[in-house]
């Protein structure tokens, strides 16, 4: 059983990709993308007052994307363990699989493995 902890460090900006994948070397591959999308301005009304706020995706919810992605995978679990981590693990019989990383934005991916 492999286990790998992901970890994404730095901002999200629209338009930004980030992409976890695996890959058995007899053949299956596996992608988990996470596409940030644009910044969202929106009115909001407050004591009478309109005021415009602006929704950016955080970090939280990208993971929490790249997780539910990961899950549907045959033969893994992944679940998110804080704000920026989010932990893999297969199953027994994908014990010798690869993982790989790949982000357009500057942000740094890092997959350490476990055990």
């Amino acid at each position: 059983m492999k286990t790998v902890l992901v970890k994404i460090e730095g901002e999200l900006k629209p338009g930004d990709m980030l992409i976890v994948s695996h890959e058995h070397p007899r053949g299956g591959r596996g992608n988990a993308r996470f596409d940030v999308p644009p910044e969202i301005d929106r009115i909001v009304t407050v004591n009478g007052h309109k005021t415009v706020e602006t929704t950016k995706t955080t970090m939280r919810e990208a993971i929490s994307r790249l997780v539910t992605e990961a899950n549907k995978w045959d033969g893994f679990k992944a679940v998110q363990r804080n704000d920026n981590e989010f932990v893999v693990q297969c199953s027994d019989a994908v014990d010798v699989v690869k993982f790989f990383n790949y982000s357009t934005g500057g942000q740094k991916v890092t997959i350490e493995e476990l055990g």
